[in-house]
């Protein structure tokens, strides 16, 4: 009896010890951040690849580029092998990250804020989201993430957005009538608002997902559930939107 007792006890010791080992491998609580902010003069294009932590890039008046980054991890040894590099080659700035090899223990989260009309975006994360605000218009915008959602309120004339695992959210402000809409997604929805005046060739396809529009739309070819191809007034703008496990919603903001 005093031996099961005992063999009881150790069990429940090391199954305590299993699950206090997994919190303290938890990547989401950091108890050690560092953060750093520098200015870029003369910058028109944005290159930034980062690994774990989210991306959020915002236009405002000022003519110059700030980056803010926080860097996280687990303790003061793992945050000071956390690496960040920005390199400005003429207008354009190039960002990158380099994390130590737990990584699942740190991350770094960045805050850009950029000219409200600006030439080209290219942002990606491995695990993380991507957020593009309050931009009047940047030509060339492309934003990928593995685990992660990308939500974007712009004006624009290319958008390249490209998520594995989790939903896109773009509000159109505005785009080029020769601009291009290209969407592809694995496993999350993809929602579009765009203005009543939109104005493009549709192209929907979602595997397992289902597809609405609040716009009129002039049907090519046959008609089926989670494909929709077609054109919304002249179908000036090529609009592609793919996505395997999820629906598809374009929806009027105005």
């Amino acid at each position: 009896m005093k031996r099961f007792e005992l063999s009881f006890l150790v069990f429940i010791f090391l199954l305590t010890g299993y699950f206090s080992c997994c919190d303290s491998q938890d990547g989401s609580q950091y108890l050690e951040s560092d953060e750093t902010t520098s200015s870029f003069n003369n910058v028109t294009d944005l290159k930034i690849q980062n690994i774990t932590g989210s991306i959020e890039i915002t236009g405002w008046e000022k003519d110059f580029v700030e980056v803010t980054y926080i860097k996280k991890a687990k303790r003061k040894s793992l945050l000071e092998e956390i690496k960040v590099t920005i390199e400005q080659q003429e207008s354009k700035l190039i960002i990158e990250t380099d994390l130590p090899k737990f990584s699942g223990r740190c991350s770094v989260q960045f805050l850009i804020s950029i000219p409200k009309t600006f030439s080209s975006i290219y942002a990606k994360t491995v695990t993380g989201s991507i957020y593009l605000k309050e931009i009047d218009y940047v030509e060339d915008v492309t934003a990928k993430s593995t685990t992660g959602s990308i939500k974007g309120e712009l004006s624009f004339k290319n958008a390249d957005l490209n998520v594995v695992t989790g939903s896109v959210n773009l509000d159109i402000q505005e785009i080029s009538d020769d601009g291009e809409i290209d969407i592809h997604v694995t496993t999350g929805r993809v929602k579009i608002y765009a203005p009543n005046d939109f104005d493009a060739e549709v192209d929907f396809k979602a595997v397992t997902g289902s597809i609405s529009t609040d716009f009129p739309v002039e049907t090519i070819g046959t008609i089926k559930r989670n494909r929709l191809v077609g054109k919304i007034g002249k179908g000036s703008v090529p609009c592609t939107v793919r996505t395997v496990t999820g629906s598809i919603n374009l929806v009027k903001s105005d």
